[in-house]
């Protein structure tokens, strides 16, 4: 017989192998939650995967499999459930979420969009609720490029944390803010810039003579123009300006620019500051928590960074706090979900 300390080595020893044949697979208690969470929403949109099945990279056979509520989700791969969301819940390319919310795109999904059950299981999956910052003193606090409104929920979530003593920052936390040369949404214009909802002012702040007309310069009005906490004002930033791509233009067939990805700031980012191993903590708002953990453990792992001993973590708030706020919104979830998958499954 095997003595315990014996047989719990095997049973790592067993573990590692398992986790090498299994690629995708789920490998901890949370992760299979997930995954099963994962799952039941795509059996939900049973019925608008089935009419995908022509253009989904899996055998005809094997989706019905996937969404027929017989099988076991531990015999379903990530990939596989990452193959179908690229063709089901992907929204169009070179399109912006705001784009995408209408109800046109919204009646792809018919009725199943306000199926009682999506509301628990996005939470389930940890699309949905709060999370609190565990590293309470990183070495880097990062901020994400985003519309006005979202940068500024940013740096409120930021400011209620540290107040709160959730998130202490230190004389050598670098706050860093993760933009590119992305220009201006039409709606982020001079109302959005000037009306900041309920976030404070800075009594300091001076108008400036121009408006931004790109993200970077936007993220430098809105942490300018906003009311910090002494610890953030003081401390160490830098903003990230990452450029555009180029792309060739489906029906022209012509070179066009695009806006700069997370995955492009990030890489910016290391390229040109070369940062020193530490714990990230980024500020975020759902449901992007996830892809975005995921999206920065990518591109350490690209640069060699997480055996530097680099660590990422997401902190935020969720900003949908009722059900019918998220049944609108249930679009945005839905290509979230595809493109966090996508990240997961190429790391």
């Amino acid at each position: 017989m095997f003595s315990h300390s014996t047989r719990f080595s095997l049973f790592i020893v067993m573990s590692a192998f398992l986790s090498l044949v299994t690629g995708c697979a789920v490998h901890s208690d949370l992760e299979q939650s997930v995954h099963e969470g994962r799952v039941k929403i795509f059996r939900i949109f049973k019925k608008q995967i089935l009419e995908k099945m022509d253009v989904i990279a899996l055998p005809k056979e094997r989706i019905e499999e996937i969404v027929d509520i017989k099988t076991p989700s531990e015999k379903i791969t990530k990939q596989e459930l990452n193959a179908i969301a690229q063709k089901t819940f992907l929204r169009p390319a070179n399109t912006e979420r705001y784009e995408n919310k209408t109800e046109e795109a919204r009646a792809r999904f018919g009725k199943e969009a306000t199926d009682p059950d999506l509301y628990n299981l996005f939470k389930e999956i940890g699309d949905l609720g709060d999370i609190l910052p565990t590293h309470a003193k990183p070495d880097y606090l990062l901020f994400n490029g985003a519309t006005i409104q979202n940068m500024r929920t940013q740096l409120s979530v930021a400011n209620n944390f540290i107040k709160k003593g959730l998130l202490k920052i230190g004389k050598t936390t670098q706050i860093v803010f993760l933009t590119g040369d992305r220009d201006l949404f039409a709606h982020e214009d001079e109302k959005a810039f000037m009306n900041p909802e309920k976030a404070e002012l800075n009594s300091e702040w001076q108008k400036p003579k121009e408006l931004p007309k790109t993200e970077y310069e936007a993220a430098q009005f809105v942490w300018n123009q906003t009311l910090l906490v002494p610890e953030l004002r003081t401390a160490e930033i830098i903003f990230i300006n990452a450029p555009k791509n180029s792309v060739i233009d489906s029906v022209t067939g012509k070179e066009k620019k695009v806006r700069p990805t997370t995955s492009d700031t990030i890489r910016t980012w290391i390229h040109d500051y070369q940062p020193k191993p530490g714990t990230c903590v980024s500020i975020i708002t759902q449901p992007f928590g996830r892809f975005r953990k995921k999206t920065m453990e990518q591109e350490f792992k690209k640069a060699c960074l997480d055996k530097q001993g680099f660590s990422a973590e997401v902190a935020g708030v969720d900003t949908y706090k009722t059900q019918e706020k998220f049944y609108n919104d249930i679009i945005t979830f839905l290509d979230n979900l595809a493109r966090t998958l996508y990240t997961e499954c190429a790391t």
